[in-house]
């Protein structure tokens, strides 16, 4: 009996302090945390991606708060933005700082309104001006994530695998232009693991990527990780499940 009623009051005084600890994080914006215990560690692990570039001007300003931070990025690049010496300069810069290079497609229209030649074309232009800086990792965002099984079946068989987001920053979106890190925020406090979607072509994203940072940064427990351990399989990542294995 003595043993039963220590193991209960130790229960109820772990209940206690955790319940203190959740307290005192919505008292400070975040909600609830999913932690993922590893020996007695809490993590979180986020990964950021960045679409719509490269940008001749926002793009390099976001490439150095990325190296003062030593963190790796997937960039998941239009071809349209590749056609010049300078959007070759960009993604070859990217590429030997570490970071993965992804398709983005050449137009940015979206594939599920496109015939199977025209999706084609799009993944293919776009991967004959990314060249090598992919590094033989093919990796494909569809534009506003729109896909179906004619997309599934193209990307299958050109050998790339679809890759989404659970984290959207907002920071195209002008509801959110000076808000998005606080919404980027309230969506990585209650994952383990973070799929961030931001975009390189907007002011305010560079403006405030280094703000982002260093919260995440503060959050207990939290690292950034690189494409290897953020798409570590061939399965297609979907928004609506987990994105790690």
């Amino acid at each position: 009996m003595a043993s039963l009623f220590i193991q209960r009051f130790s229960q109820l005084l772990l209940n206690m302090a955790t319940a203190a600890q959740e307290s005192g994080l919505a008292h400070r914006g975040y909600t609830r945390v999913p932690f993922q215990q590893f020996g007695g560690m809490r993590e979180r692990r986020i990964h950021l991606t960045f679409d719509d570039g490269p940008h001749p001007t926002y793009t390099p300003i976001l490439l150095e708060e990325l190296r003062h931070a030593g963190i790796q990025a997937t960039f998941f690049v239009m071809g349209r933005h590749l056609e010049t010496s300078l959007g070759q300069e960009l993604i070859q810069r990217a590429a030997s700082e570490g970071h993965q290079i992804g398709n983005h497609t050449y137009s940015h229209l979206r594939l599920t309104e496109l015939t199977e030649h025209q999706i084609r074309y799009e993944i293919l232009k776009t991967e004959r001006l990314i060249g090598d800086r992919d590094k033989g990792i093919k990796i494909l965002r569809p534009p506003y994530g729109a896909y179906n099984s004619l997309v599934d079946q193209v990307a299958l068989e050109l050998g790339y695998r679809l890759v989404l987001w659970n984290v959207d920053t907002g920071d195209w979106d002008p509801n959110y232009h000076d808000r998005w890190v606080k919404h980027a925020m309230k969506q990585i406090v209650t994952r383990e693991n973070s799929v961030v979607l931001a975009h390189d072509n907007q002011t305010t994203t560079v403006k405030r990527i280094g703000a982002f940072i260093a919260q995440i940064q503060k959050l207990p427990g939290s690292s950034f990780i690189g494409h290897s351990e953020a798409f570590p399989t061939r399965e297609k990542i979907d928004s609506a499940r987990p994105v790690f294995a």
